[in-house]
């Protein structure tokens, strides 16, 4: 299996490659956020609630998106209302909350490491 920094690492990078699109890359920012959070889980860091909270917030970001997608296209809701862009904000939300979830278990394993143990430590 995967060392969690790995799982980080590449969850981080689909993360920002989602964020440059965040429309297009809504699958990327699903997968990245599922990564960072079960990186955070398997390392027993403090911070896997606040990834898991925001791999949730994701998830139901992302399904809203697609649903919303997938009716506009059947012609069942029009593109005028704006409330339905309130299945963005859950999105943008666990976003954010990923990429801060991320640079706090990054800097709490680069304290372990300057402390003699930690994930990232020199083997």
């Amino acid at each position: 299996m995967c060392r969690p920094s790995t799982l980080m690492v590449i969850g981080l990078l689909l993360l920002l490659l989602g964020a440059l699109d965040p429309l297009e890359g809504a699958v990327g920012v699903f997968v990245g956020a599922g990564l960072v959070a079960l990186g955070a889980y398997l390392s027993h860091s403090e911070h896997r609630t606040l990834l898991a909270r925001a791999f949730v917030l994701v998830s139901i970001g992302v399904t809203g998106m697609l649903a919303q997608g997938a009716l506009r296209a059947a012609g069942w809701v029009s593109c005028g209302s704006w409330w339905w862009g309130l299945f963005l904000l859950p999105y943008v939300a666990g976003g954010v909350m990923a990429l801060g979830g991320v640079v706090l278990w990054f800097s709490d394993r680069l304290d372990e490491t300057h402390t003699g143990g930690g994930d990232l430590a020199p083997r």
